[in-house]
């Protein structure tokens, strides 16, 4: 059985990424559209735009309570990031932070 685990809302995924979103992540979400770079030709693979704020060097879209402020409607790609998992462990690693520890299994009595 795999290690599960929780967001403990760090935000270094949100701060050490540059967010890549498409077309449907616009259409989906106002925010995403508002902040995203003009959309640019990748090839085959369709159009993407990028979100980052190069003021604050993170996303745009998080607050500053380390909460993503579209959380519900977030880009596919923020999806697909899951806790605990390599890309987070490394963001994590890079922000200078202890790895995100796996849930403590729930004992049965």
């Amino acid at each position: 059985m795999a290690d599960e685990y929780e967001c403990d809302e760090c935000g270094a995924c949100c701060r050490n990424s540059i967010v890549e979103v498409y077309e449907l992540d616009c259409q989906r979400e106002p925010k995403v559209a508002a902040a995203a770079t003009p959309f640019k030709e990748l090839g085959e693979g369709g159009e993407f735009a990028l979100l980052y704020d190069h003021v604050r060097n993170c996303c745009p879209l998080l607050g500053e309570d380390n909460r993503c402020t579209t959380y519900p409607t977030r880009p596919t790609c923020c999806v697909g990031m899951q806790a605990g998992g390599e890309q987070c462990q490394a963001f994590r690693e890079q922000s200078g932070l202890e790895p995100l520890k796996p849930l403590k299994p729930v004992e049965s009595c």
